[in-house]
């Protein structure tokens, strides 16, 4: 894949990433504003409870008894009084009589008042339960918001590894293939160099040196026996020489194709194995 190509696609996604951003952003402000209405309203509903203390329920329930008990207080004081003037008995033993069932009514008023008030309290309780079993609700959506949200960014970020890594770069290649030879070339480095170190000139023959070849034009090429000989029988005696070798050997024909290919490596590699022809004719 060309790099214009892959230019190309990493456009693609930073445009669609940016599209999904907005419409993200857009709804979560529609739900953020959903969830303040809600928490709103919720608030008026509970602050409006009518089976609190001397509130909406109470008041009218008070009132309605408080009237009963004065009609029938008043209608029985109308009735004795009415039959002693027909029939001529003493008033007062009329008037005592509706006094006690006045005194009767207002202890039926209490009874009736504590048996409602408990009542009353019951409900307020069952109100109040349903406003914190509602209050749950605002913390669920946005539990619901936040996961959707962390969601949504990571299968963008998913789709835009994902069009990354169907669209590799040039130099994606060339530090993959760097890593896997690391790797690699780790367990296999003592025991190569050690080989290379006692092979002498004979050994060195054999070796592949793909990336001269590649560089001064093949194999049999004066400056690519230099290079090569000086490389596997005296650079790879030093300390860090055998880890290059090592890795040289395993990657070093994978290098030479990158070269044939992208031919601006020749820029990158040529001075470095130019320094090693130097020295391998003692300038």
């Amino acid at each position: 894949m060309s790099r214009s190509n892959s230019a190309n696609i990493s456009s693609t996604a930073q445009t669609n990433s940016a599209t999904d951003q907005t419409n993200a952003e857009n709804a979560q402000n529609a739900e953020n504003a959903d969830i303040g209405n809600y928490e709103s309203q919720l608030s008026k509903y509970a602050a409006e409870n009518p089976y609190t203390s001397g509130g909406e329920y109470q008041t009218s329930q008070n009132q309605t008894m408080a009237a009963n008990a004065d009609v029938g207080s008043s209608a029985l004081t109308n009735q004795l009084q009415t039959q002693a003037q027909r029939t001529g008995q003493n008033a007062g033993a009329a008037n005592a009589t509706a006094a006690e069932a006045a005194r009767q009514n207002q202890r039926d008023l209490s009874a009736g008042e504590a048996s409602d008030n408990a009542t009353r309290i019951g409900n307020e309780a069952g109100y109040n339960q349903g406003v914190v079993n509602a209050s749950e609700i605002p913390a669920q959506l946005e539990a619901g918001e936040a996961s959707a949200d962390l969601d949504a960014a990571n299968n963008s970020l998913g789709t835009a590894q994902q069009a990354s890594a169907s669209s590799p770069s040039f130099w994606d290649e060339i530090l993959q293939g760097s890593i896997s030879a690391g790797q690699a070339a780790a367990g296999a480095a003592a025991g190569a160099a050690a080989g290379a170190a006692a092979k002498g000139a004979a050994g060195a023959a054999a070796k592949g040196c793909w990336i001269a070849a590649e560089l001064y034009g093949g194999w049999n090429d004066p400056r690519t026996i230099d290079v090569r000989r000086w490389l596997f029988n005296d650079f790879v005696k030093s300390w860090y020489g055998w880890i290059i070798c090592s890795l040289y050997e395993w990657q070093g024909e994978r290098v030479a194709e990158w070269i044939h290919r992208w031919p601006m490596l020749r820029r990158v590699f040529l001075p470095l194995f130019n320094k090693a022809l130097n020295k391998a004719r003692g300038r």
